[in-house]
């Protein structure tokens, strides 16, 4: 049965909602990008807000959802649990629905942990991707500061060792997909210039 659910899990993951969503309603297509990510990142360049916020939305939903379902409803715990969340998480990045081409996992992976662990973790990866983006001006080396920033977070807490093992493996394989993007310029502080002169 569990593999059962976790191929349920991988086709939830599957459903590109920032691809639909920029597509159907805005007649852009995402995966035209600089870096080809069909995720809630490019919605945003592409679409603006309003294309942006639902995706982004939509993209954390799948993983809290999935999450919700094998924990409360399944009652999944130890390697099980993990293995259907990290799938909706697979799924995001091997979409069966755009020929196993997918987004960067994040928006979905963040869904998933604030369901496992709370707001926490959130709080740690944006503050380790702000501080990232400061230090390298890069979309994909910013976010992977935030990205191992969760280690930071899981150590102040003593999680037990399985939890570990699975953020380690998480944060691996994020690292994974933001690293064999193409890096985009974002200078916060232009950025932040930008909008102060608005």
């Amino acid at each position: 049965m569990i593999i059962v659910f976790a191929f349920i899990s991988f086709l939830i993951g599957s459903i590109p909602f920032s691809y639909i969503i920029t597509k159907k309603f805005f007649n852009k297509d995402i995966t035209n990008a600089p870096d080809k990510n069909p995720g809630a990142t490019n919605a945003f360049r592409m679409a603006g807000v309003k294309a942006g916020v639902p995706s982004l939305i939509l993209d954390i939903s799948k993983g809290y959802f999935v999450a919700y379902i094998a924990k409360y409803v399944l009652f999944l715990k130890g390697p099980n649990l993990y293995l259907v969340v990290f799938m909706v998480i697979l799924g995001h990045a091997y979409s069966v629905f755009l020929h196993f081409k997918g987004g960067k996992s994040i928006a979905a992976s963040l869904g998933a942990l604030f369901l496992l662990y709370g707001i926490a973790p959130i709080i740690f990866f944006a503050l380790g991707s702000f501080l990232g983006l400061l230090m390298y001006k890069k979309d994909n080396l910013g976010t992977v500061l935030g990205i191992w920033s969760l280690l930071i977070w899981a150590k102040c807490i003593y999680l037990p060792v399985e939890d570990l093992v699975f953020l380690v493996l998480l944060c691996t394989f994020l690292t994974y997909r933001q690293l064999r993007t193409i890096p985009i310029e974002m200078d916060l502080l232009k950025v932040a210039k930008a909008m102060l002169k608005i």
